[in-house]
Order: C-alpha cells, then sequence, then structure tokens
C-alpha cells in the first residue's frame, strides 16, 4: 500500500518539513560542473535564410550552415541559454526570440565564430518571446503574456527598449512589419494590428478573431495568411483595416504551424503532413499545389529561391526542391541526431557511442571534450535503440521491438552490423560482462546473451524479476536489477541458463538505476534518491547510505568514489545532474551540480576519468566535466585531524582506512577485538602532516565486530568497523 501514497507523502513532506532545509544540502555555487560542449542538442523549432546561409536552432544552439551544395556545411554555432522560438536574420546579425530570456543578437560577421552582443531582457516572469521581426532600426517582439515590445537596436551591442503595448492576457505568437503596421498572430483571438509609427506609444488599430489557434502569419500585399492551427490556413483581407474580412480558407490536414509566401504559393509547415504548398493566386479559393512528407513534425520555414528550408523538430533541418510544386524532392537535410537514449563510452580511444532514439546509433570521437565529432553511423532500422554496451571491438546495440544486434566498430567510421539475436521480450538497457550481454526488458525481467561469437548471438536464460526491470549492473557472479517498485533484485548468474533471486531489498520508491563498485550498490530510487547498500552478504543486504535534495533520482552511474545522479524537480520536472562524494558510503556529500537549461529527461548517464556523458531524449549529448581529482593527493596538507570510516563496511576480506594529520607527529593505528583486546598494529611510526590510507586485509581473522583506534599527538579517536565472511 505504501507504493500507492508515495506521491502523496513526498508532496507532504516537501511543504510542511523538507522544504525549509533542502538548501542546506545543495553544493554551493561554486561548486558548479563545467559544460564542455553539446553534440546533437535538442529538436529544431524556428528557421532563417540569407541567400545561401541558414540559420537555425537545434535545442538552445544557434546554427550557422551554408546550403549552397548537397550537402549541408556548419560553419559556426553559439550556445543560448533556453528554447529558441524564432529567428529573423538583417544583415550581419541574427536577431532570436529566446523564450524567457528575451531578445537576443548575434555577430555573424564571422560566420565561423558568431558571438552574441547583445540581449534586451524583460523584468516580468510571465513573459515568453514566441515572434520577432526586424524593420529599420527596430525589432519587434511578441511575447506570449500578449504584448508587443519594440527595441531600438541601432547600436545592437546596446538594444533598448523603446515601447511596448500589452492587450490583455493573450499569447502573441507570430509578427509581421508593413510599413506603420505590426500584424500580430495571437494564439486564441486571431488577428492584431497594431500602429507602430509612433514606436514609443503602439497602440490598437484593429482585431479580427479566428477559430482554432493562430500560430503564425505572414502579409503580403492586402493579405495576411495566418497559420490557424487546426482550422488551416485563413486569409484575410486587411486593405481596410477598419473593415478586416477573412476572404479564403484552406482545411490543412493537420496543423498549420507556420506559413511563409512566395509569388502565387502559399508554404506551411503542417506538423505532422509535412510541407503543403497551396496556391493562393486567387486568395477566395486557395488549392492544393503540392506536398512534401518531412517525415518529422515540421515547426517553422524559411525561403531561399526555389528552396524551402523546414525546421523539422527531431528531424533537423530539411531543404525541399519546390520548382515543380506538384514533384517537390529533398535535396539536402542536416541531421542533428536527437531523440539520445543511451550511452556507451571508449575511453581508451576517445570514443563515445550514443543511441538513437530513431533506430540509428552513432560514434563520436570525444578527443576534443568540447567538439564532439560525429564519424560514424549505424542504421539498425527498428523503432527505437534503448541501450549500448561495448564488447571489444563489438558494440552490443538493443533496440525495439526485440532485438540484440553486434555491431563491429573496428573501423569507427564504417560500423557494419554482424548479428542479430531475437530476444523474448522489449529492452531497456545492455550491460555487457566477458562474453555474456545481460539486458533488462521490462516486464519480461533479465535476458542473458551469449555474445562470445559475434556473428552468432545466442539467448541463454531468462529471470522475471517480478516487476519492470529498468537497468543492471554485473559484478562476480551477480547481476544487480533495478526493479522499479520491486526494488533491487540480485540475480545469481553463475548458471547464466538457470539464474536463480539471491536476494532482494524493497527501496520504497521506484528503483530506476543501479550501479556497483567494491562492496557497495548505488540505487538511483526515483521516490527516495540515492541509496547505497552493503551487498556483501546477498541474502542481507543492509542500507549503509542515503541522499537526497527531495527531487526524484533516476539515473546514475559512479566510479572511483563518486556517484553522478540525475535528479528530476519535483514541481517543474527540469533535470540537474548531481556528483556525490561517495568515498564514505555512511555519509554521502553533494560535491558539484549541473542544471540542464530545460526539461528534456535524462535517458543515461556515464562516467570516465573526471567526465560525465548525460544524452537527453530531446535535447541530445551534454559533456560534462565535474573537475574532482579521480587520485586522492598524499600531498594535500589537511586543515584537521580527521579519521574516516573504513570502506568497504562491512568487508570481507579487505578494507581501506584513510585519515588525516594537519602536522606532523607520533601515529599509531591499533585494531582491537569487542573485548578491548589488541589484535594488531596497522602503524606505528612518524609521519608529516597529509592524508593517508592503508589497505587492511583481515583474511586471518573471523567475522566480527572490531575496533580500530588511531593516535596522533595529542589526537586520537576510534571507530568500528564489520568483518563478514
Amino acid at each position: 500500500m505504501k507504493k500507492y501514497f508515495l506521491f502523496i507523502s513526498l508532496f507532504l513532506t516537501l511543504f510542511f518539513v523538507n522544504i525549509l532545509t533542502a538548501q542546506d544540502r545543495i553544493p554551493s555555487t561554486d561548486s558548479t560542473m563545467t559544460l564542455k560542449g553539446i553534440w546533437a542538442n535538442g529538436p529544431t523549432y524556428a528557421v532563417d535564410v540569407d541567400n545561401k546561409t541558414a540559420v537555425f536552432c537545434i535545442g538552445h544552439y544557434l546554427k550557422i550552415v551554408n546550403i549552397s551544395g548537397s550537402t549541408p556545411l556548419e560553419l559556426g554555432k553559439v550556445s543560448l541559454s533556453t528554447s529558441i522560438k524564432d529567428i529573423c536574420i538583417e544583415g550581419n546579425f541574427v536577431y532570436v526570440v529566446n523564450d524567457t530570456a528575451g531578445l537576443r543578437i548575434i555577430d555573424m560577421t564571422d560566420q565561423t565564430h558568431p558571438e552574441e552582443i547583445g540581449s534586451c531582457n524583460v523584468p516580468n516572469t510571465t513573459y515568453r518571446a514566441n515572434g520577432v521581426c526586424v524593420r529599420g532600426n527596430y525589432a519587434y517582439v511578441a511575447n506570449g503574456s500578449g504584448g508587443l515590445k519594440i527595441v531600438n537596436i541601432s547600436a545592437p551591442a546596446n538594444p533598448v527598449e523603446t515601447g511596448s503595448l500589452t492587450i490583455g492576457s493573450d499569447q502573441f505568437y507570430g509578427i509581421d512589419v508593413v510599413g506603420t503596421v505590426a500584424y500580430i498572430s495571437d494564439y486564441l483571438s486571431g488577428l492584431y494590428l497594431i500602429d507602430i509609427s509612433d514606436p514609443a506609444n503602439p497602440s490598437q488599430l484593429a482585431h479580427l478573431s479566428t477559430p482554432g489557434f493562430a500560430f503564425d502569419l505572414d502579409v503580403e500585399g492586402d493579405y495576411a495568411y495566418i497559420a490557424n492551427g487546426i482550422s488551416g490556413l485563413r486569409i484575410v483581407d486587411i486593405s481596410d483595416p477598419d473593415s478586416l474580412e477573412e476572404v479564403g480558407i484552406f482545411d490543412n490536414s493537420d496543423n498549420c504551424w507556420s506559413v511563409k509566401i512566395s509569388g502565387h504559393y502559399a508554404y506551411c509547415a503542417t506538423r505532422v503532413t509535412g510541407l503543403q504548398i497551396i496556391d493562393i493566386a486567387d486568395p477566395t479559393t486557395p488549392i492544393e499545389a503540392g506536398y512534401f512528407d518531412t517525415e518529422g513534425w515540421s515547426f517553422d520555414i524559411a525561403i531561399s529561391g526555389d528552396t524551402i528550408c523546414v525546421a523539422d523538430e527531431y528531424q533537423g533541418l530539411r531543404m525541399i526542391d519546390v520548382t515543380d510544386p506538384a514533384a517537390t524532392s529533398e535535396v539536402a537535410f542536416f541531421d542533428p541526431g536527437d531523440q539520445a537514449l543511451a550511452v556507451a563510452i571508449d575511453a581508451e580511444n576517445d570514443l563515445a557511442y550514443v543511441a538513437d532514439g530513431l533506430g540509428s546509433f552513432y560514434i563520436l570521437d570525444i578527443t576534443d571534450m568540447s567538439q564532439a565529432i560525429k564519424i560514424g553511423t549505424a542504421e539498425i532500422g527498428a523503432t527505437r535503440v534503448t541501450g549500448i554496451a561495448i564488447h571489444g571491438n563489438n558494440v552490443c546495440v538493443v533496440d525495439e521491438p526485440n532485438y540484440l544486434h553486434i555491431v563491429n566498430v573496428s573501423d569507427p567510421a564504417s560500423p557494419v552490423i554482424s548479428g542479430v539475436d531475437t530476444l523474448s521480450g522489449t529492452p531497456n538497457s545492455v550491460e555487457v560482462d566477458g562474453d555474456r550481454a545481460y539486458v533488462t526488458m521490462g516486464m519480461a525481467g533479465l535476458c542473458i546473451v551469449d555474445i562470445s561469437n559475434p556473428l552468432d548471438p545466442e539467448t541463454l536464460g531468462t529471470y522475471n524479476t517480478g516487476n519492470w526491470a529498468y537497468h543492471v549492473a554485473i559484478s562476480g557472479n551477480y547481476a544487480y536489477v533495478a526493479d522499479n517498485v520491486d526494488g533491487l533484485r540480485i540475480i545469481n548468474i553463475s548458471d547464466p541458463e538457470n539464474p536463480s533471486e539471491a536476494g532482494f531489498i524493497d527501496t520504497d520508491g521506484w528503483a530506476r538505476d543501479v550501479a556497483v563498485e567494491g562492496n557497495y550498490a548505488y540505487v538511483a530510487d526515483y521516490g527516495n534518491g540515492l541509496l547505497i547498500y552493503n551487498i556483501s552478504d546477498t541474502a542481507n543486504i543492509v542500507e549503509v547510505g542515503h541522499y537526497s535534495n527531495f527531487n526524484y533520482a533516476e539515473q546514475l552511474d559512479v566510479l572511483n568514489g563518486y556517484a553522478i545522479v540525475i535528479f528530476t524537480d519535483a514541481f517543474d520536472y527540469s533535470r540537474t545532474a548531481y556528483d556525490i562524494d561517495v568515498t564514505h558510503p555512511d555519509n554521502p556529500q553533494p560535491a558539484f551540480t549541473y542544471k540542464f537549461w530545460g526539461m528534456a529527461a535524462a535517458s543515461d548517464v556515464k562516467m570516465f576519468s573526471n567526465y560525465a556523458i548525460v544524452p537527453m531524449f530531446a535535447d541530445g549529448v551534454y559533456l560534462l566535466q565535474y573537475g574532482i581529482p579521480v587520485e586522492i593527493k598524499e600531498n594535500e596538507v589537511p586543515k584537521t585531524f580527521m579519521l574516516a570510516q573504513n570502506y568497504p563496511n562491512p568487508f570481507n576480506p579487505s578494507t581501506r582506512i584513510e585519515f588525516d594529520i594537519p602536522e606532523a607527529t607520533d601515529v599509531t593505528l591499533i585494531l582491537y577485538n569487542m573485548l578491548g583486546q589488541k589484535v594488531s598494529t596497522l602503524i606505528n611510526e612518524h609521519k608529516e602532516a597529509g592524508h593517508y590510507g592503508l589497505e587492511f586485509n583481515a583474511s586471518s581473522l573471523s567475522s566480527g565486530l572490531y575496533f580500530y583506534h588511531l593516535t596522533a599527538g595529542e589526537q586520537s579517536y576510534t571507530r568500528k568497523m564489520c568483518l563478514v565472511k
């Protein structure tokens, strides 16, 4: 029953107890992870074109691409802070409306090194910058709180808001300016005409309500063409502002999201159906002239001669030849490689393998972490690739609906599928240990596959874990499965054809991910944060540590005493990566954080050296540097005396004891049994100030509780340790 009331208890706790103390557990702002680079980050929602230069967004990246050839050539990019809603090129400057960040001005005089030189924000938090149009010395910004902002951009490095107008609580989206009139499409209320002859005092001229949801518009001659969502393309006669009249309608087969006019054609982005071409020679009787299915969801359009550039969300930038509207064809595309679901790292060769939710995986060169480069792609051809694991020169790729592919990556530029195994369920993730792949398959549990022959992988055995197997970690003869509401399941895999349960523990929440290091299992528990268990005795699993910031832990990885955990905010569903020091599992402490820019879901995390790579389903791949040294530096002078808890504890048969002494002194470290009898003298010597550690092997001792006592000058301290054989 406790499962069903977990959310309620979490929120009550948040409001009445924990929300007052949560800030005390968040690392200080100077403990922030560094974003080293992003690859293929995010969907494409906005585009503009000037001659043969396309400027478009991929997530919060603004990219500049030369589209003169059959293969788009990326020239430069700049990272902005929030999602890009609209783009307008004017001369050497790009004007971007950047959601809550307002108007951003990018200088692309040097297209290989574009840089932001100016911005204009607004103070209220309800502002959403949705549309932008530039005419002369002014940028006109439509925002989501029913407002028009007029910004003087005569000095692009120092834009100044000149005037504004707010109309009720409407939702302005698209904007076009002709002469002294701004035409604005309002999401709920149709078309507004605003007099901007005095930029300091804009005023409403006219309004016409249209059915549906007005997202975008383009004005040409005496007509305004409105992309009106589910009610299609609406054509309004604007020749007399005092008597606006809708004269034509074209019912698109899907949501009409954006429209651009060229000649006697209206080019519409219609989401699912892609690019639709409407003949508007007679605005009162628009008729379809052609279309092109862009495969993704088309959101925005820009025109370059006979080429239409379409911002096609997860399919990236598509370039369509419309010379003959009845016979359209794609001439080029820029693939963002989005919907990243999983990652595996080959640190020795500086390679990252990234799973794509569209049925592919990519091989990235991460020699330069600030500029990951795609060097190879394997098209699996399935619905979604959900997991990747490395096996020498081969990579195991699991994908929906029920396959494990073996891909030979000996030549990273030309990966080749060499073998396939049909699984008994739909896979979620895969890990490799030796010549076996371990695949979690949701309700179907755990599947063990022999991959010793990459040309012919073969299922050996399966085990139903009881609930929903999310992720698995392998250590020795055991597989540790994060099994959702059933918690942590430990499966004996010594006989892979007949796996059996060796132990389990109910984590109280939803176990989403698991990692194992030494004698400890680390669980990302959606309801309880990071949980640390001693697994030295699989039949008697003991929780030894716990870290919670009162949000939802979803993914994790552990390396050299540090855990990267991805938390989802309980209120706004934003994601933050926490680097947690778990060198003392009984007292995990957050060390570094990185807050991701949007609400995209983190789908995996992998650590290597002092880096973490995080694939985000709708935001690409983040490469983070968390700055903690891989090894403790023995020559660092500590400020205080300290005797740490041994790690692991309980242990069998070895454990590590560490201590700090702030000044040179005589040091003794003595082990006692429960009766207070001396068992062993581990240290008895003079030591300089510093951090020290030693490995203690207790193979000659019997199971039980022991005490280790450190004396350094006048300081002394005693801790307990537990040997379990």
